[in-house]
Formats: C-alpha cells, sequence, structure tokens
C-alpha cells in the first residue's frame, strides 16, 4: 500500500474467516477479507503451528464474495443448509472475531430476517439474513450455520452498537459459486484493491 502523499510502499494484512465446502479445498470467505491478496496463509481450525498455502480464484465485489483454493490435499468440508431459511430458525455464527486466530468462537441466535435487499458501502445485496447470533470484524467470511452444522449463510456484516448481524443468504452464494471457482467475474464492477511490489 502507499498512503496518499506518501511515495514509501508498505505491506499490510488482516485477519478474517472463511469455511471450506468441498473435499479439494474450496473455500468461501468475504471479497473485503482477500481484497487485493493473491496468495493467503490459511491456519485450518485456528492451528497456527500449521498453515496451508490458499489462492484466490474468484471474488465479486458486488456479491462481497471470494473463493479460496487450498493447496492440494483431502479436507474436511460443511455441507450447506437445504430447508427453508425463515425467521426463527436457530443459527450459529462461526468464525475467530477480531484477529484472535486462536480464539474460536461460536454465537447462537436466530434468524430474525430473511430475502431482504440490503445495501452496505462496499456490497449490494437482493437477499440477505438478519440474525442475532453476534458476530464482530475477524468474523467476517465466516459461515452462519444450523444446529447440525449445515450452511444458511456467510457473515459479511454487522453493527456494534445496535447489534445487528448479517449473512448473505445461502442462495445468493450458490448461485455465484461455480462461476467465483472458474475465476470468472460475477457482478463485478471492474475494479478491486490489486496486489504489488515495489
Amino acid at each position: 500500500f502507499v498512503e496518499p502523499g506518501t511515495l514509501s510502499p508498505y505491506e499490510g494484512a488482516w485477519v478474517g474467516s472463511g469455511f471450506i465446502v468441498s473435499e479439494t479445498g474450496l473455500v468461501v470467505t468475504n471479497n473485503h477479507v482477500v481484497t487485493g491478496a493473491d496468495s493467503l496463509e490459511v491456519f485450518l481450525g485456528g492451528d497456527q503451528s500449521t498453515s496451508v498455502k490458499g489462492n484466490v480464484v474468484g471474488a465479486s465485489e458486488c456479491l462481497d464474495l471470494a473463493v479460496i483454493q487450498l493447496e492440494k490435499d483431502t479436507y474436511p468440508y460443511l455441507d450447506w443448509y437445504e430447508g427453508e431459511i425463515k425467521p426463527g430458525l436457530d443459527v450459529y455464527s462461526a468464525g475467530y472475531p477480531v484477529g484472535a486466530v486462536q480464539e474460536f468462537t461460536r454465537t447462537k441466535g436466530i434468524v430474525s430476517k430473511d430475502g431482504f435487499a440490503f445495501d452496505t458501502e462496499w456490497a449490494s445485496l437482493d437477499e440477505v439474513i438478519e440474525h442475532d447470533a453476534r458476530i464482530r470484524g475477524g468474523n467476517s467470511g465466516g459461515p452462519l450455520v444450523d444446529g447440525k452444522g449445515r450452511v444458511v449463510g456467510v457473515n459479511y456484516a454487522g453493527d456494534n452498537m445496535l447489534d445487528y448481524n448479517y449473512a448473505i443468504h445461502r442462495d445468493v452464494v450458490l448461485e455465484a459459486l461455480d462461476e467465483l471457482s472458474d475465476g470468472e467475474e460475477v457482478q463485478s464492477i471492474g475494479e478491486n484493491a490489486e496486489g504489488w511490489g515495489s
């Protein structure tokens, strides 16, 4: 990065959450977690003693979704929730908040509102889930799951003061997943931060 008004580049990094959706190591997370990255150091299960390399293969700024491919191996993965997502459904937010890579959290709540359009400064979505399974910075890209660990959505935004928590609806993710996995642009405005070296 180069700060405006300076000539001194520097490297920056951020910690976020994600989850594996295929045995071959395909990972779903948020675009804002990986913006500017080409390759990533991935800690599986928060274990910082061992990491695997991951490459960003596709991202959508408008949907705030990204797909990462882990290095070749066989991985455990999460399945998708197949039922109707409606208010009252018990859900859990899972991830590593506030960059605390070794402190996995899982908070419980319910779906408060489902299937509505919601815009943030960085994404414009037609189907969002509002829930009260508390999320914080670093939970971005982590899964919202039901009681059996099946993915209902991808956490991406919240308001700490009002305790609002938002997830990208499962159907939005599944509709874009194949194209993103193939490196195709999906609801992209054609601009995104890009990593570079000096």
